[in-house]
């Protein structure tokens, strides 16, 4: 898979803020599949998928906090692509379930 890291670049202060580094550097194939990452409609909180050790999480980085909380996707081989909709009330993703590729929906709790 590789490492990569997520930095996070502040337009008015003109700062970065690392978010994640996953991974070992390997010598190996690189995976530029992962992360797959998705903006919230409102710019306040970032998705960004990771997978360890074997299993998928999705991580969500909310900006006024400052650090991310990290669930595991249970049942998922790969996530492929996703986006939130228009109100940032379901997160949508294309994934890898049981050899196939299917559309899926995630309620995000907790939306105001």
């Amino acid at each position: 898979m590789g490492k990569y890291k997520i930095w996070l670049y502040d337009l008015k202060t003109k700062k970065q803020t690392k978010i994640a580094s996953v991974g070992y550097k390997l010598d190996r194939i690189t995976d530029f599949t992962v992360p797959v990452i998705a903006w919230e409609p409102k710019g306040k909180k970032l998705t960004y998928i990771t997978e360890k050790k074997g299993k998928i999480q999705m991580n969500y980085y909310d900006i006024s906090k400052g650090k991310p909380s990290t669930f595991e996707l249970q049942h998922l081989q790969k996530v492929l692509s996703m986006t939130y909709d228009k109100k940032g009330k379901n997160l949508l993703f294309s994934a890898v379930c049981q050899n196939q590729t299917d559309i899926f929906t995630f309620g995000v709790v907790g939306h105001k």
